[in-house]
This record gives C-alpha cells, structure tokens and sequence, in this order.
C-alpha cells in the first residue's frame, strides 16, 4: 500500500492544512512524517564537523606522492619501451637481418684490432659502472629497479650470444657491430641508473 501526498507535500503540490487533514485518516503517511522528524531531531543533535589538523597539508602531500608516483611510472614506460627495442634487435640478430655487412663480411686484422681495443673500452666501463649502479638499485623503488634488472639481463643475453658467435668467427663485421650495440647499450643504460635522483 502506498500513498503519494506525503511526495506532493514535500513538493509543494499540497497545501499544509490539506495535508494536516489528510494525516488524520492515513496512516503512511503519519509514519512517514513521524521518521523524518526523528530524522530532523537527530540532526539537530549533532556536533558541527571540524576538519582536522594539518587537512591541506596530507592532501598536498598526497598529491605530491601522486605526482611521484606518475614520474616513476613514465620511467618505467621508458625503460619498457628501450627493453622492447632490445629485445628486436636481439631478434633481428638472430635472423641474420638488420645492421648490413660489408662486401667481404669479414675484418681485416688491424681492424679487427682495432674493434678489440674498443670492445675491451666498453668492458672495462662496464665494468666501473656495475658495481655504482648495482649500489643504487638496492636504494630504488622495486618495481624500478626490476626493470632496470630485467633490461640488463637481456643486454647480457644479447652480448653472451654474439661473444658465443664470434668464438667461431671473431672477424665477422656483422656479429661485432651487433656486440658494440649491445655493450653500448648496457654502458647507457648503467649511466642512465647512476644519474637517476633517488
């Protein structure tokens, strides 16, 4: 059973004094006006809401974390994306295609000693590298300092993979500018972990 002149009060649709003698003879809408003045009285009886010390300042330091929180997300894009790129060069290695070869494919010896001098560079920079950057993951957000882990390991696989064909043909220009990308990508990115702000 329902009743809408309680609704057309509360509207304005029904004067006061019809709805007075309404709520003689209806009982629904009696309860409903005996809950909203319970509603009302209770309202009455609250206490005034203050808002609480220091309000703006979590709000403003929340947003700040926020913002944080969105650069270390682009970071992470970033990195991402270089991973995806590696990871096709890495295949475009493995199908033979990419970075073209000279006519004869092969290094000359002084050359080839040449591309030695500048591997053994890059090695040894690396190397200087590894362990600052290492130090600095260990200060890092996690979620960071994984990618930047899981980047490294597929440059390491990529420069395993080219020093695994080199043992078989060290002269082969093909493989070693593969290798050069490889060790200067990982030094790029070793530099790119140590001048990162913590």
């Amino acid at each position: 059973m329902s009743c809408d002149r309680y609704q057309e009060r509360e509207l304005g649709r029904l004067d006061e004094s019809a709805f007075q003698a309404h709520l003689k003879d209806c009982d629904i809408c009696r309860e409903r006006l005996r809950q909203d003045e319970a509603i009302d009285e209770l309202a009455a009886n609250l206490e005034e809401v203050t808002e609480p010390p220091f309000l703006w300042e979590r709000i403003e330091g929340a947003l700040r974390t926020e913002q944080r929180r969105a650069r270390r997300r682009a970071w992470v894009y970033r990195v991402a994306a270089v991973l995806v790129v590696s990871l096709g060069l890495g295949a475009l290695m493995q199908q033979g295609r990419g970075i073209p070869e000279p006519a004869t494919g092969l290094y000359t010896a002084e050359a080839l000693e040449k591309v030695r001098d500048r591997e053994r560079e890059y090695a040894a920079a690396i190397e200087e590298l590894e362990q600052i950057a290492g130090e600095r993951m260990e200060r890092m957000d996690a979620e960071l300092a994984f990618l930047y882990r899981d980047k490294i390991a597929t440059i390491d696989t990529q420069i395993d993979r080219c020093l695994q064909a080199l043992s078989g043909n060290p002269a082969n220009t093909h493989i070693r500018r593969y290798l050069l990308l490889a060790l200067r990508d990982k030094r790029e990115t070793l530099e790119e972990i140590v001048q990162l702000k913590l």
